[in-house]
C-alpha cells in the first residue's frame, strides 16, 4: 500500500473509533440517563399526593440528570477529558479534509497531464515532456509525514 493509502487507512480507523465512542456516549445519555430519569420522575409525579412531593420528585429528577449526565461538580475532570476528546475529533476532521484536498489536487494534476499527453501525441509530438516529469507526482512525503505525525 502507498503511504497515502496508509495515512487514509489510519484516518478511517480513527474516525470509526471516534464514531463508536460518540454513538455509545449518546446511547448512554439518552437511554441510561434521560429515559431512566424521566420514567422515575413520571412514576413519582403520578404518585405525588401534594405539591411538596411533586417538587421533591422534580428536584430529584434534576439532580439525577446532572449527576448521571456527567454535569455535576464531581465530574469536572471527566468533562475536561471529554472536551479534549471532542477537540481531537474536530482536529481529525481538519486533517482528513487536508488529506482529501491534497489527494484531489494530485488527481487533478494527473488528469491534466494525461490530457496534455493526448494533445501532444495527436499533434505529432512526444507525449511526455521533461518539464512535467520533474514536477511533484502527488501528495509529497513531507505532507503525509505531517498528517501522520498529527494522527499520533
Amino acid at each position: 500500500a502507498s503511504a497515502t493509502q496508509e495515512v487514509a487507512r489510519r484516518c478511517l480507523r480513527l474516525r470509526a473509533d471516534m464514531g463508536h465512542f460518540v454513538t455509545n456516549l449518546q446511547y448512554y445519555l439518552h437511554f441510561e440517563v434521560m429515559e431512566a430519569a424521566w420514567q422515575e420522575y413520571c412514576t413519582r409525579a403520578t404518585a405525588a399526593r401534594d405539591l411538596d412531593a411533586l417538587i421533591a420528585a422534580h428536584e430529584d429528577y434534576l439532580g439525577t440528570m446532572l449527576t448521571k449526565a456527567l454535569l455535576g461538580a464531581e465530574c469536572q475532570e471527566l468533562r475536561v477529558t471529554l472536551n479534549e476528546m471532542t477537540d481531537n475529533m474536530l482536529g481529525l476532521h481538519g486533517l482528513v479534509r487536508r488529506l482529501n484536498e491534497l489527494v484531489q489536487a494530485a488527481d487533478r494534476l494527473q488528469v491534466h497531464r494525461a490530457r496534455r499527453v493526448v494533445e501532444r501525441t495527436k499533434a505529432g509530438q512526444w507525449g511526455a515532456v521533461q518539464e512535467e516529469r520533474g514536477a511533484a507526482e502527488g501528495v509529497t512525503p513531507a505532507e503525509l509525514a505531517d498528517i501522520g505525525r498529527r494522527l499520533g
